[in-house]
């Protein structure tokens, strides 16, 4: 007992140190300073009951979708963070109005609770309307080599190119932490890239990384966000021998890497 409380202890003064050495931008004057997504959170704290995601999700959820204007995206567990998915596609479409492939666009929300799919429904603004699906499933489970995971059974098929993992629940309601499998689901049988985040689901990132590499899946323990880099089934080393030594357990074992969040991801954290 002695012993772990001064680990714990321990633990706190290295975590605040690197608070003072690295802090965190001033994600609360970022949003502000950028006045579509401000409007769009403060739409999303007035009409939804949920937690929502953290000031970093929201910061950089809007500013790669902007950044890498996608046409189709999957969010899977809906929440306030469909607003501003939605707010930062239809920013991408007004500011190319000539662009035909945004004027195609699509954001699939999936929710597997029939209350807050029917919720989420009421509350989504009209000038979204024609691009934003709220899709009710139930769920299963799949699996990919040694790895399983719990995934939306009914998801429209879409050549996505962006998702962000927000559930469902990791253990599909057996109680024992699994992960959420849709993104290696979809890439398994998909050519087409895919980046994602993942709102601090650790055995689903430890999945993903298990899946890609070490290479592709990054966590960011500051901003308590995993990044899935663009991916297709060609980058699935999980079932091949010969692709897991040369990535997992490259020098002899399996490392972590940690890589600064602001440098690493392709974002402009110019505020516009």
């Amino acid at each position: 007992m002695i012993i772990t409380r001064a680990t714990n202890k321990f633990k706190q003064i290295i975590f605040r140190l690197k608070r003072k050495l690295f802090p965190l931008p001033d994600y609360p004057k970022l949003i502000s300073q950028i006045s579509s997504l401000k409007q769009a959170i403060d739409y999303a704290n007035s009409k939804s009951t949920s937690t929502g995601v953290s000031q970093p999700d929201y910061y950089n959820l809007y500013n790669y979708v902007r950044l890498t204007q996608p046409k189709y995206v999957l969010e899977c567990g809906t929440g306030k963070s469909t607003i501003v998915i939605a707010q930062a596609m239809l920013d991408n479409q007004l500011n190319n109005p000539t662009d035909a492939r945004l004027q195609k666009m699509k954001l699939v929300s999936m929710e597997d609770k029939k209350d807050w799919y029917e919720h989420s429904k009421q509350n989504i603004p009209q000038e979204f309307h024609s691009f934003v699906e709220i899709h009710h499933s139930k769920l299963s489970f799949a699996s990919y080599s040694l790895l399983s995971g719990v995934v939306y059974e009914t998801i429209p098929k879409y050549p996505y190119d962006f998702m962000f993992i927000d559930g469902p629940d990791q253990s599909g309601g057996t109680g024992i932490t699994k992960c959420d499998f849709d993104i290696i689901k979809y890439v398994s049988t998909s050519d087409h890239p895919v980046s994602a985040f993942i709102d601090n689901r650790k055995h689903t990132i430890l999945a993903c990384t298990l899946a890609f590499g070490q290479d592709k899946v990054t966590f960011y323990p500051n901003e308590a966000l995993g990044y899935v880099a663009p991916v297709t089934k060609k980058d699935l080393v999980i079932a091949d021998k010969i692709s897991l030594r040369n990535s997992l357990f490259k020098n002899g074992g399996i490392t972590l890497s940690p890589k600064p969040f602001l440098k690493t991801l392709p974002f402009n954290n110019k505020a516009s």
